[in-house]
């Protein structure tokens, strides 16, 4: 197999772990841009997506103002800040115009994604370091 020169040392490295995970990930780097291939995917679902209708508003915002029974959160400010805290990371997710059609609260979505890996991050480091002192998910 033809191994790019940027990832010789790293693929030896990994050859020695995992041979066909190895192969795998340097296969795909002579295929194409995983990126711009997940982009370009992106931008042809959209083109296949039906125009937003009315089943679709209410489903979506039915996801959406549910999300506080799933998780179990009784208290009625509890349950409104994560319904807003879930239409805010959607928003952010799915784009302002897809979300506008399916008559999403306007929210401002800069750095919510961002904020989101933070947090994540966050915990998993504490997670680490603090064992005891760690917040608990119900995963």
């Amino acid at each position: 197999m033809f191994v790019p020169s940027d990832y010789a040392a790293g693929y030896e490295k990994a050859r020695l772990a995992d041979p066909d995970l190895a192969a795998r990930y340097v296969a795909h780097t002579m295929v194409g841009d995983p990126e711009a291939d997940a982009l370009r995917l992106f931008e042809i679902g959209g083109v296949c997506e039906p125009p937003v209708q009315v089943e679709s508003i209410v489903l979506a915002n039915a996801l959406v103002n549910s999300a506080p029974l799933v998780a179990g959160v009784t208290e009625s400010e509890a349950r409104r800040n994560l319904t807003q805290y879930v239409y805010r990371v959607s928003r952010a997710l799915i784009d302002a115009s897809l979300a506008n059609d399916l008559r999403y609260p306007r929210y401002p979505t800069p750095g919510v994604l961002w904020f989101f890996r933070m947090q994540t991050n966050y915990d998993r480091l504490m997670k680490k370091v603090f064992k005891s002192r760690a917040r608990v998910k119900n995963n």
